[in-house]
This record gives C-alpha cells, structure tokens and sequence, in this order.
C-alpha cells in the first residue's frame, strides 16, 4: 500500500482503554504513512461509567452522536451514520468490535460493497454462554466477512481457528491497558500507601477486587471463600470490593447475615482513581464464571500486584502464571480459592517475587502490542476467498441492510 491511506478503528463509545489503543496505534501508523481515524458512535452509554475520554492528539477522532446516549440510537440510526461517515472518509482499513453491534454489521458491509480490508476486534471465547447454538452456525459463516482478526489472546485464537478462520489471520493484542499510566502512578503513589488505607479504615494488607456486582462475576462464592480464609489465618487481610451494579445490597447483606467481617464495599471507582486502591491493595482477586478476558488483570500487573484468577477469564492463560506471578483457580471452588489466599498472604518473600513477576509478564501486553498487530494484519490485506466464502460474501451484501436497518 503506497502513500498516506486512513485506517478506521470503531467502537460503539471512547472509553480510557480505547484510548490508549488508538494513540499507540495513531503513533505507530503515522511513521508508516498510515492516518488512524477513531470512530465511536455515541459519547455517552448507560453501561459504562467511564469519565468523558482525554487526550486524542495522536488520532482523529470522529463521534457520530454527540448528544444521544447510544443505548437510545435505533439500528436505522447507526446503520446510515455508520455508512455516511465511512464513504466520507473512504479507508483503506476499518476494524470494527466483533460481529453482534449494529455498526460492526454496517462496516462489514461497507467493506464488501467497497472491496476494503476488514478486520475483525473479539475477545469472544468458546466458553462465551450467551452464544446460543444457531447463533454459532451463523458466526461460523459470517467470519468470512472478515480479512482479518485482531483478539485478545490464546483462547481466543483456538476459538476462532475452530470455527475456520485462517490461524495466519489472527493476531492478539486486543486486550492491553495504558500500562505505563498504571506503573508510573503506582511509583508515584506508594509513599501515601498508609495515609490512604488509615483514611479509608482499612487493614494494613488487602485483597482487591473491581469488578460490577454482577452474576457473572462470582462474588458470593468468593465471600464464601473468604470467610473460610479468615477462619484460618491469624491476621488476616482485608477485602476491598470496588464497584457497582444491581447485586450490591444483595451482597452486602449477605456479608452481614454470615457474619463476615472485613469487607470494605469502596462502590464505583473512576479510572483515574484507580492506581489509588491498587497502592493500598497487595493482590488482585477476579473470581468470575465467565469473562471474555479481564482488563483488570493487566491493571493490577502494571501496577505490580500478584494475581489470582478464574480459570474462566479469557487472560488466564496468557497473563497469570501458576506459582509465577499468582495462581488460577476453579471459581467453583470456594475451599481452593481461600487456600490460595492463605498462601499468598503469608509468605512475603513470595509475594514480592509474584508483584516483580506480574510487572516483567505485563510489558509484553502493552498497547503498542495492538498497534502491531493491526498493522500486521493490515499489510496481509485482502484474503483470496473460496467459492462457499464468495457465495457467503455476496450473501451477506443482501441481507445484512434487510437485518440491521
């Protein structure tokens, strides 16, 4: 591909993770001749509390509804806006979030109709429940939509190679965070350690879990697990629970009646005040049944904590490392996940080896590993298609704006 050509990232909002990827891929392109344009469809959405997005200095960002909240957008709505603005800037490249959202389908259309690379964003694993049986078989022929796929790691890769999709198409990187943001503000904040935790009344070592109390996320289970832990150690660490969501007062009263003591309920946590409860923490707890991968995981590691993960979470296999820098662990199991508690928090030389661990493991997921392998994915460029894929393509032409308008 010669001279300056755009490539088009899209997600439904901007949040600080999107951020972070497309600045380092706008960083990356720019020195290749390459223009990264952002687009998000709505600046604001009822799922996510995420403060307003910062700095976008290294790409352009286009928002295609700046005063409608997304969740209130009609299919029709995305579809032309999503249309409209990709035949304006008319790129080379559009990546765009997986296969379900309205603007994802547009894209992809877009992309057939105007003979363009696209490339698919999924951090979608086999283990995803909310995939149902018709919807697999529809997948399975609708990934050949695509030139490319850009996921989040190992897991995911397997999945889509089990589905058909060319293994030499699929590159990681999906899901990084700003590590640097994390390790420098955890640098700068770990003299005011003890001033936070004597303000906030919480005990001198803490186990932390962000996350939205929500099903999904195992939090009974997990103050099953550490109610048994707490029955078993002398000096027992804290609990802090950061986040928000529809089991809240569920949870807490669940605490109350079994009597469990030492669980800090923190609520909803602004990304910007998140390096302040990983200072006061010393290691991460994501106990979920299901996560397609767990950004929480790579916060915790860039800011130096050990970690102890659900074999569910689609980072597991990639990001934690048994005995190396934390420990997996059946979420079904309460009784191993207290044991693993106990472990961890009573053998301090272990502990710092893990927090140096996690740190030294997190650089390699960094989001100049997304803009790698973007461009990567970009430089292949269009895939040579088979009959059954043809056929599926100029299908997908016809009906995709009968389905999604």
């Amino acid at each position: 591909m010669n001279g300056t050509e755009k490539v088009t990232v899209m997600w439904s909002r901007f949040g600080p993770y999107h951020i972070a990827r497309l600045s380092a891929a706008g960083r990356y392109f720019s020195s290749r001749e390459k223009k990264v344009y952002g687009v998000e469809i709505a600046k604001e959405d009822s799922a996510h509390l995420w403060e307003l997005a910062g700095d976008t200095s290294d790409f352009d960002r286009r928002t295609l509804f700046t005063n409608k909240n997304y969740q209130n957008l009609t299919s029709s709505e995305i579809w032309h806006a999503v249309i409209s603005v990709l035949d304006e800037l008319n790129p080379s490249v559009v990546a765009v979030p997986g296969w379900r959202f309205v603007e994802a389908r547009a894209a992809v259309y877009w992309c057939l109709k105007n003979r363009k690379i696209c490339i698919m964003m999924s951090a979608i694993n086999k283990d995803d429940k909310t995939i149902g049986f018709w919807e697999r078989m529809a997948k399975r022929l609708f990934i050949n939509c695509y030139d490319g796929a850009l996921v989040g790691g190992s897991t995911h890769k397997n999945y889509l190679e089990s589905l058909g999709f060319p293994l030499e198409r699929i590159r990681d990187g999906y899901d990084v965070v700003d590590n640097d943001y994390f390790a420098r503000s955890a640098e700068e904040i770990k003299n005011k350690r003890n001033a936070f935790i004597g303000k906030m009344g919480l005990s001198p070592r803490n186990f932390i879990v962000c996350c939205r109390l929500i099903p999904e996320k195992n939090l009974f289970s997990l103050l099953d697990a550490y109610a048994i832990y707490r029955q078993n150690v002398k000096n027992a660490w804290g609990l802090l629970i950061c986040g928000d969501g529809p089991l809240k007062n569920e949870l807490m009263n669940y605490a109350v009646n079994k009597k469990i003591t030492g669980v800090v309920w923190a609520g909803f946590v602004e990304y910007k005040d998140l390096p302040m409860y990983y200072s006061i923490a010393d290691v991460l707890i994501l106990p979920s049944i299901s996560e397609t991968w767990g950004l929480v995981v790579n916060e915790a590691m860039a800011s130096g904590l050990p970690v102890i993960v659900s074999s569910k979470c689609g980072c597991s296999d990639d990001l934690v490392k048994d005995g190396v820098n934390g420990y997996k662990f059946d979420p079904n199991n309460a009784t191993l996940l207290a044991d693993l508690m106990r472990r961890i928090s009573t053998n301090e030389d272990e502990l710092v080896r893990m927090g140096k661990e996690s740190s030294r493991i997190i650089k390699n997921w960094s989001p100049l590993r997304f803009a790698e392998s973007l461009w990567h994915l970009l430089q292949m460029g269009k895939r040579e298609s088979s009959f059954i894929e043809m056929f599926v393509k100029l299908t997908s032409r016809v009906i995709l704006p009968l389905i999604c308008k």
